[in-house]
């Protein structure tokens, strides 16, 4: 039986969307004054593409001992990404209150919408 496995995505392609599919939105988008393409079409993405695959598949490639080092190095030590492993603090949640407001409809759920009618 010939069976066809789905090759893995390898940290230099993750890399490559970075800078030339995603960046390149974000960039375009924000020299073209188009936010949507700068922030939902760009930014996002780069965002959740980092976090959600590129890290994972560092840890993988590097091992854990060693991407725990790189990454604490290179990723974590910057105030930009260290709310991913630490969380965000009462105070920065309290500066943000959109987040807040959005975390913690995300924790108890939406309020129902009221039912027209009769």
């Amino acid at each position: 039986m010939f069976v066809v496995k789905r090759p893995r995505w390898s940290l230099d392609w993750y890399y490559w969307e970075f800078w030339h599919h995603e960046g390149r939105r974000a960039r375009h988008g924000a020299s073209m004054s188009g936010p949507n393409y700068a922030w939902w079409h760009g930014l996002y993405d780069v965002a959740k593409n980092f976090y959600l695959h590129f890290i994972p598949e560092a840890e993988k490639v590097a091992g854990r001992k060693l991407a725990k080092e790189i990454l604490g190095e290179h990723v974590y030590s910057r105030e930009e990404h260290r709310w991913y492993k630490e969380g965000m603090t009462k105070e920065q949640l309290e500066k943000n209150p959109e987040i807040l407001q959005e975390t913690l409809r995300s924790i108890i759920g939406r309020e129902r919408e009221p039912r027209g009618g009769a």
